[in-house]
């Protein structure tokens, strides 16, 4: 599970990253307005955050010991 969770945030901020390098190029050659893919930018770093503040540990049963 932890390896599956490692991919998953590897991934949203390569992503996040490989857009905003694409936006920063198109601002800088004037060709498009300022982080026209704001609202995916926002929603991986909302998604990175939660799934480094809130992993599943599906192995802690501290339920059961009470």
């Amino acid at each position: 599970m932890r390896d599956t969770l490692l991919l998953f945030r590897t991934t949203i901020a390569a992503l996040m990253f490989c857009l905003l390098a694409w936006d920063g190029i198109q601002w800088l050659n004037l060709h498009t307005r300022p982080l026209p893919h704001r609202d995916l930018l926002l929603t991986g770093a909302l998604l990175w955050l939660v799934s480094v503040f809130f992993p599943q540990n599906s192995d802690d049963d501290w339920a059961g010991q009470l």
